[in-house]
């Protein structure tokens, strides 16, 4: 910043600059610190106590007691020309700025400290820097996540829901409330990137089984669309699917040139299991160079044995600049030696890996029968087949089952050594899918969880159907999302389709059976 002096003094008019910022080096710019929450001084006004200890506006707004702090004019009317840094700088924001910029850039910072997106809908606790919500969404919120941009509305039924949608690495809040009185859908989304929310367009196209409407809205705004017009006359109930798409108003992040994105991937390599490290990714500064990277797997698996050196002073931290260039780079798949050609950033990658048809993946099954196949992600199919027939069952087939003899004693966070059918298990076939479906009862409370094998959650849903035995005309009908695939001890920690007992009372027989049916569609 040069700060320019005039003088009269000298003839002829003389005109002096001053560069302050190379007065003052960025080691002693360090120090300009707030006592309270030791950021730097450059959200004015700063005030001082009597005690010499300087304060920002950040923090005095929320001090109860004012008395004893003067404004510090003395120190704004200098460092009002000083650049000073962001205060998410440690989290990856490289921005200079004087301090008249400072409020604005720190309340849209990309780098920004936030809640979790969804904390009003799910309590969710989480709180970290913008760039890492996403994937915070996908790995914790993954149920809510809208598989394509795909929902179903069933007209004759009133819901009211809010879902997360991922469009080029921008996460939006989608809400819908539909009344089936008059098919009424009320719809709207907003992104949570930006403060000011501006806004943009999204296209909704809705197919029934005859018919198709195309609605155009603005972010942010609540539109109602009107879908009687999609109402299949001849019958009961009309099952709508929707796809929304994001009309794109940034512009995609420049990637590396491919030519050389092999030179770069070769500095990605995990110093444990030598696989590609994608963000989170840590370093180790104990470790001679060559041995300080580690992906986030080794890193939370070995974290606690401390293998690296032994040492337990281990200087390890996040690398966000690591991060940065990682997501810049298309990264293959791990299992490209099994087959596997995908190439992917590296949110698409973490994803794909976990369904990758030449992966090794354990029998989806194994944990309720006894079976120890393990083999690549493309012969799962041809083994249940093989193996586990018996447990294979068409689509909408009834099942009845006996409540009394399954176990009610689950635990879906910690259940030691669960024995093997203490949670009655199927396999449906849909579409040449297959589908695993687990029936649960944990005290008065009954549990229908269907996930996809080998597939991702969202693109199928399910409906359940209670029978009633008694011809008493009674229905329950429910429609839930299939969930990705969760090992027993976590069954429960995803959306599923639930009932308590006093509910559903009247469907249960005197001798404790409840018939059901499943039927899988997309």
């Amino acid at each position: 910043m040069n700060v320019i002096v005039k003088s009269e003094h000298f003839q002829p008019f003389q005109v002096i600059t001053m560069d302050v910022d190379s007065l003052i080096p960025d080691q002693h710019t360090e120090k300009l610190k707030c006592i309270a929450c030791n950021n730097y001084l450059s959200h004015f006004p700063i005030y001082i106590s009597g005690g010499k200890h300087n304060i920002c506006s950040r923090c005095y707004n929320s001090l109860s007691e004012k008395s004893n702090y003067v404004q510090n004019e003395a120190y704004e009317s200098l460092a009002q020309f000083i650049h000073f840094s962001c205060r998410y700088k440690s989290e990856g924001c490289l921005e200079k700025l004087l301090p008249a910029d400072i409020p604005q850039h720190e309340k849209n910072c990309s780098y920004r400290i936030i809640k979790c997106p969804t904390a009003e809908f799910t309590k969710c606790t989480w709180e970290g820097p913008m760039p890492h919500s996403l994937h915070h969404c996908q790995d914790k919120h993954f149920n809510i996540m809208l598989e394509n941009g795909e929902f179903v509305v069933n007209l004759s039924s009133s819901y009211q829901c809010t879902n997360l949608l991922e469009c080029d690495s921008t996460l939006f809040i989608v809400t819908r409330k539909f009344y089936a009185i008059n098919k009424c859908l009320e719809f709207s989304i907003s992104n949570i990137e930006s403060e000011t929310n501006r806004r943009f367009c999204c296209e909704i196209t809705f197919k029934s089984s005859n018919k198709n409407l195309v609605i155009t809205c603005e972010g942010r705004e609540v539109t109602e669309i009107f879908l009687d017009s999609l109402k299949d006359q001849d019958k009961e109930s009309t099952v709508v699917v929707a796809k929304v798409c994001v009309e794109k108003t940034n512009q995609a992040i420049p990637t590396i040139d491919e030519t050389i994105n092999h030179e770069f991937l070769a500095q990605f390599k995990c110093a444990v299991c030598g696989d590609y490290s994608m963000p989170p990714i840590y370093q180790d500064l104990n470790q001679p160079i060559g041995r300080q990277i580690k992906c986030s797997e080794c890193r939370d698996k070995y974290f606690k044995f401390n293998i690296f050196g032994g040492n337990p002073n281990s200087k390890e931290m996040r690398n966000i600049n690591l991060d940065k260039i990682a997501n810049l780079l298309n990264f293959p798949c791990k299992y490209k030696e099994n087959g596997c050609s995908v190439l992917a950033k590296p949110e698409q990658m973490q994803s794909h890996q976990l369904f990758c048809l030449y992966g090794k993946h354990n029998c989806p099954v194994m944990e309720y029968v006894d079976c120890k196949w393990n083999g690549f992600g493309k012969d799962v199919i041809a083994h249940i087949e093989e193996s586990h027939q018996i447990m294979t069952l068409t689509n909408s087939t009834e099942i009845s089952e006996n409540i009394s003899k399954i176990l009610d004693d689950f635990n879906c966070c910690k259940l030691p050594n669960p024995a093997v059918h203490s949670i009655n298990c199927y396999i449906f076939r849909f579409s040449n899918l297959l589908f695993r479906l687990n029936f649960v009862v944990v005290g008065q409370n009954f549990y229908w969880i269907v996930q996809p094998i080998g597939q991702l959650q969202g693109k199928y849903m399910y409906e359940l159907e209670l029978i009633d035995k008694t011809n008493a005309g009674q229905k329950v009908i429910l429609r839930q999302p299939c969930a990705t695939l969760k090992e027993k001890n976590n069954l429960l920690e995803q959306n599923n389709c639930y009932l308590q007992k006093n509910q559903i009372k009247s469907f249960i027989a005197d001798d404790q059976i409840i018939t059901f049916k499943i039927t899988i569609f997309k």
